[in-house]
């Protein structure tokens, strides 16, 4: 029914996770795996990862876990090591940014954090598996490689400052 247990509270929460869009698909017997949300026990922006409890062939329950994006982006930045002048992020099929080391463009359009030239970019992108791209940002001129998760229906980039 959208209850649910948090290991934040400490056992039952007084929230509600039937609203989710990912719910109906969980409660179907599908996984969940990518889906963006701003957690309702945290406040803070997370992915969701989840699977249902089937018994007698009938879903009694799911488990699952909310991981806080901005530690996931925090981690990848800390192990890939990049130069100053490039970094690492991921969209969703959506064009939502997942991860970034700039947590302020996290659960953003790329339209909303540069100009409209972005949207068919990265919507074009977002079609293929892999790829290279070029836009402009801030005035920058940025170069990007990109390709699509194998496990997740997301974009995983590595850009570079091209000038």
């Amino acid at each position: 029914d959208g209850k649910y247990y948090s290991t934040n509270t400490e056992g039952l929460t007084e929230q509600n996770l039937g609203d989710r869009t990912y719910f109906p698909r969980l409660m179907t017997g599908q996984d969940v795996e990518g889906d963006l949300v701003v957690s309702k026990s945290t406040g803070h922006r997370s992915v969701i990862v989840a699977t249902p409890v089937v018994v007698d062939g009938k879903v009694v329950a799911a488990i699952g876990v909310s991981l806080r994006l901005r530690l996931l982006s925090q981690l990848v930045e800390k192990h890939t090591q990049l130069p100053a002048n490039m970094y690492f992020y991921s969209m969703n099929p959506d064009a939502l940014i997942s991860t970034h080391r700039n947590i302020d463009r996290m659960f953003k359009h790329p339209t909303d954090i540069g100009d409209e030239s972005l949207g068919p970019i990265f919507a074009n992108s977002l079609k293929s598996e892999k790829g290279q791209l070029d836009y402009s940002l801030n005035g920058k001129k940025i170069s990007a490689i990109f390709q699509k998760s194998k496990a997740l229906d997301w974009h995983f980039f590595i850009a570079w400052q091209s000038d």
